[in-house]
């Protein structure tokens, strides 16, 4: 027995409850902000034993690979899905992987494909134009997961797919948001001399990178480091904070909060 909780689904009882509370002299609150944040509260507590008793979820990386001519790109693409294979692997998530969907394809040889194959993991191979993302098979293929992870998947989704999956999407940006938006940010981060690199895990919404962030973690930098030693420092990152945020998900400490923030406990 699975148990599927989209955490932004909570929104209109979480305003119930407010009216509620505001309407109910016997109930001391400074705010509206407050009897949100109580419930909030409350809610967690609920949905944490739920958790205690169905541990598990399933969810599917989505995984892409950006094919440039900068060969470092190409050779470092697989660092957010091979570390969370492994950790899956060594049980540290408490997940169960659905598929891999990519739209890089990859040869039978390859040390992912190895892996996925020896556990049991299906690989699907989806090749994606502008004019044609494929969204209706990869709905077919994810309709039965409880959420999604982006690892490197460098595609918008649109909000069709957004409304008709009606579950969480998780996205790693190789980058601080608001900052770096859009395609290689650690390269614009580099180009524009800055001291300090980061990574951003946050919901994914149909406005591009602007969806409530879940995780953030920074790291320093210099006038020493080239573009490799940079980008090496990003990637460490980005897979220390994605699967940071996947299990804070999975135990059911990530809330709404307000309009597009969360509270992590």
């Amino acid at each position: 027995m699975r148990i599927s909780i989209s955490y932004h689904k909570c929104t209109p009882l979480i305003d119930l409850w407010c009216e509620c509370q505001i309407k109910t002299p016997n109930i001391r609150l400074v705010s509206l902000h407050q009897s949100r944040c109580t419930l909030q509260i409350f809610l967690h507590f609920c949905i944490h034993t739920l958790y205690c008793l169905f541990e598990y979820h399933r969810l599917v990386f989505v995984d892409y690979s950006v094919v440039h001519a900068e060969s470092l790109f190409v050779l470092m693409q697989d660092h957010c899905l091979i570390d969370l294979l492994h950790q899956w692997q060594d049980g540290k998530l408490p997940v169960d992987i659905a598929c891999v969907i990519s739209n890089h394809e990859r040869g039978p040889n390859t040390g992912v494909c190895r892996f996925l194959e020896r556990h049991g993991i299906p690989y699907h191979y989806l090749h994606t134009t502008e004019e044609n993302k494929r969204e209706e098979e990869i709905l077919e293929l994810v309709q039965d997961t409880d959420f999604l992870v982006l690892a490197r998947y460098m595609q918008i989704l649109s909000g069709n797919f957004l409304n008709s999956y009606g579950k969480d999407v998780i996205n790693i940006h190789h980058g601080l948001l608001p900052s770096f938006k859009g395609g290689r940010p650690s390269k614009q981060a580099f180009d524009a001399g800055v001291k300090l690199i980061g990574a951003t895990t946050h919901f994914v919404t149909q406005e591009l990178d602007a969806g409530p962030i879940i995780e953030q973690m920074v790291a320093r930098v210099s006038h020493r480091d080239n573009l490799q030693s940079f980008v090496q420092k990003s990637e460490n990152l980005e897979k220390q904070c994605l699967s940071r945020s996947i299990k804070s998900y999975c135990e059911l400490r990530v809330l709404p909060y307000e309009d597009n923030k969360t509270v992590v406990f």
